[in-house]
C-alpha cells in the first residue's frame, strides 16, 4: 500500500510528464486531494459568446400615392403634358372618340343623339355637363380616368331594373260644371251729370242751406221754384222745399225718405217751408247766387246737392 504522506508529498509537488503509472497514481492523488468540506464545488459557467448585433437598415422610404391629373383648365391648341393627362376632343383617337360618344349617349347627356359625326359644339357642351356632375370645372377636356368613370357610370345605369310604366287608364267623364253664380253689382254712384245754368222761365233747383256733420254727412234744405230773372242774382218764385240728408260713405240715390233704408248717399223728402227754421212761403220771390242754382234736369238733385256739400263741408274721400 502507498503510506498517505508519500501521497500529500506527491500531492504537493508540480506534475511531470506522466506515465502510465504516474497517470495510476494521479488518480488516486485526486481522489485523496478532493475538497474536505464534503460540498461540491458549483460547476464554472461558461461564458455564453456575445450575440452579434446586425448592422441597422435604413429605414424604408414612404411610398408617395401618384398625384392625380390636376384639374387646372388647358389652353387650347397647348400639347397636353403626362403630369396632367387631359386632353380636348380633336386630340382624341378615334376610339376614344367612339368611347366617350358612346358614354355620351347612354347618360343622356348629349342632345343631338344619334347624329354621326356628333356636333362639336354639342359635344363640349355634353362633356361640361359631364364634369359640373362630378363637381370639376366646365372646361370640355378629356382624360383616361374619365372615360373609365363614364363606363362604370354607364354599367351602373344599365344594371338598374327600368321601372315600367304604369298603364294608362281612361279618364271619367267628368260632371258639368255648373255655371258660375252670378251676383249683382253692389250700387255706384251714377256719372256726374253736367249741370246746367238757370234760364228763365225755367223750373230751377236752389241751394238753401248746408250744414255740414263731418266727417262724413251734412243736412241739406233745397228749393224749387220758377226762374223769374237771371243775371248776377237769380230770382226764383218758390214752388217746393226738401230736406236732405246726405252721407259720403254710400252711394246711390233715393227720393221719398230722408233716412232711407238701405242708406244712399243722397236721400231727400218735401219739407215745409216753415219747418227747419224756414222764414219762407210758397209762391215767395227769393234770389240765390249762381253757384247755388241749376237748371232742373233728370240727375240734376244729387249733382247740385253733392257739389254743394264738398264746397262747404270738409268731408273724407
Amino acid at each position: 500500500m502507498i503510506h498517505e504522506a508519500a501521497v500529500r508529498g506527491a500531492c504537493a509537488q508540480r506534475p511531470r510528464p506522466l506515465s502510465r503509472v504516474s497517470v495510476a497514481l494521479l488518480v488516486v492523488m485526486l481522489t485523496a486531494c478532493g475538497p474536505r468540506s464534503g460540498r461540491p464545488e458549483p460547476p464554472v459557467e461558461q461564458a455564453r459568446p456575445a450575440l452579434a448585433v446586425p448592422p441597422e437598415l435604413p429605414a424604408p422610404r414612404p411610398q408617395q400615392a401618384a398625384e392625380p391629373p390636376t384639374d387646372r383648365p388647358l389652353r387650347r391648341g397647348m400639347p397636353p403634358t403626362e403630369s396632367t393627362g387631359f386632353r380636348f376632343v380633336e386630340e382624341l383617337h378615334q376610339n376614344e372618340l367612339e368611347q366617350l360618344v358612346e358614354g355620351l349617349n347612354a347618360l343622356d347627356l348629349l342632345e343631338q343623339a344619334g347624329s354621326d359625326p356628333p356636333d362639336a359644339a354639342a359635344l363640349e357642351m355634353a362633356i361640361r355637363r359631364w364634369r359640373l356632375s362630378r363637381n370639376q370645372s366646365a372646361e370640355p377636356v378629356v382624360s383616361a380616368a374619365m372615360l373609365d368613370a363614364m363606363d362604370a357610370a354607364v354599367r351602373v345605369r344599365r344594371r338598374t331594373p327600368q321601372v315600367p310604366a304604369a298603364p294608362q287608364v281612361a279618364a271619367l267623364p267628368r260632371p258639368p260644371v255648373p255655371p258660375p253664380i252670378t251676383r249683382p253689382a253692389p250700387p255706384r254712384d251714377p256719372p256726374p251729370v253736367p249741370l246746367s245754368a238757370a234760364r228763365q222761365g225755367e223750373s230751377t233747383l236752389a241751394i238753401e242751406t248746408v250744414r255740414c256733420r263731418e266727417p262724413h254727412e251734412a243736412l241739406v234744405l233745397v228749393v224749387r221754384g220758377i226762374a223769374d230773372a237771371v243775371g248776377d242774382q237769380v230770382a226764383l218764385r218758390l214752388s217746393e222745399r226738401f230736406v236732405v240728408s246726405f252721407d259720403v260713405r254710400h252711394g246711390g240715390t233715393h227720393a221719398g225718405e230722408r233716412w232711407c233704408i238701405p242708406r244712399r248717399r243722397v236721400c231727400w223728402e218735401p219739407a215745409a217751408f216753415d219747418d227747419w227754421g224756414g222764414r219762407d212761403r210758397a209762391g215767395a220771390v227769393r234770389s240765390f247766387g249762381p253757384a247755388l242754382v241749376a237748371m232742373d234736369r233728370p240727375g240734376a238733385f244729387p249733382a247740385l246737392v253733392e257739389r254743394s256739400v264738398r264746397a262747404e263741408c270738409r268731408l273724407a274721400p
